[in-house]
């Protein structure tokens, strides 16, 4: 199996590669990215956006937000392309005037902070370089707030039978 492949949706033609930057929030691109491309509020205060592929929660703030991406683009301080976990209207419309590729619908929580990857924005691709698909057999619970996970062991290469879960959480 070759590098991981994820499937979002393609909302912005093109293609980018870069390495990532993950923000787990909303963005108001219009008063949270400044004009020399580094992200102004929030966990990712003071981080570099330009040439890095941007994965942040979604949009939210004025329409006007979309001319910041425009904006960034004239000064070659955009970011290489967009993902979105929900994608907005407003930052849609930002990558598509600024020619920026953008995906949505794909979890921030598979990325790790400089991660390698690339998107396209035709198809919503996104493959993390150097990630390798593993299958194992996992299954999670979630009951009142507790998580119970429970892993097959990696010395395992094979699960020929049927496991029946009897588990009460209390």
């Amino acid at each position: 199996m070759g590098d991981s492949l994820i499937k979002g949706r393609g909302l912005s033609p093109g293609n980018a590669t870069s390495s990532v930057v993950v923000c787990d929030q909303y963005i108001s691109p219009l008063g949270e990215i400044s004009r020399d491309g580094l992200i102004t509020s929030g966990p990712c205060e003071n981080v570099n956006i330009t040439g890095k592929i941007l994965a942040f929660k979604g949009g939210r703030g004025s329409t006007v937000g979309s001319y910041t991406f425009l904006e960034l683009k004239s000064k070659n301080l955009a970011p290489s392309g967009l993902i979105n976990e929900t994608a907005e209207q407003m930052v849609v419309t930002g990558a598509i005037i600024s020619e920026i590729p953008m995906v949505d619908m794909v979890p921030l929580d598979i990325f790790l902070p400089g991660d390698r990857i690339s998107i396209n924005g035709n198809t919503g691709e996104v493959i993390i370089d150097g990630v390798k698909e593993k299958r194992v057999a996992t299954v999670y619970l979630i009951h009142k707030g507790k998580v119970l996970l429970l892993k097959r062991s990696e010395k395992c290469d094979i699960f020929p039978w049927t496991i029946r879960w009897n588990i009460r959480l209390y």
